[in-house]
């Protein structure tokens, strides 16, 4: 998540699942000059606003500007491409897809369709980083 942040300077970062955040704060907090934020729990992104707020007393933080969505994942990245943006950042960390061996192929295809989005939502130059926590789901299956 550091490393991250050393890559954040001025960009613009999407942070899709975000949960409460962390990967939202350490982006400003390394100098991001926007963050987007996407989980479909308005719970979740209620709470990186307060985490946001409380984090406010960060001078990268305060300069940043962030904005949070409680959608779909997918729906809402179809819709940041539609309005053209672009972002130097992309974070995607989705939760487990593939809890059984029986999931593991369609949690393949919601992989490459994330990596899809994730790219092209990502500026000329941008890095894309794409997680996945599902143990049923090989390191290799990423290739």
């Amino acid at each position: 998540v550091r490393a991250l942040a050393t890559r954040a300077p001025g960009a613009r970062v999407l942070n899709v699942f975000s949960y409460t955040g962390g990967f939202s704060l350490y982006a400003a907090d390394g100098g991001a000059s926007h963050v987007t934020s996407i989980d479909a729990s308005r719970a979740a992104i209620d709470a990186v606003e307060r985490n946001w707020a409380r984090n406010a007393h960060r001078p990268a933080v305060a300069a940043a500007t962030h904005v949070g969505i409680a959608a779909d994942a997918f729906e809402a990245m179809d819709g940041l491409w539609r309005e053209k943006r672009e972002f130097e950042l992309v974070v995607v960390d989705p939760p487990s897809f593939a809890q059984r061996e029986r999931h593991v192929d369609a949690a393949l295809a919601a992989y490459a369709k994330l990596a899809r989005a994730a790219v092209m939502l990502a500026a000329p130059g941008g890095l894309v980083l794409l997680a996945s926590c599902s143990a049923k789901v090989a390191p290799d299956a990423f290739h």
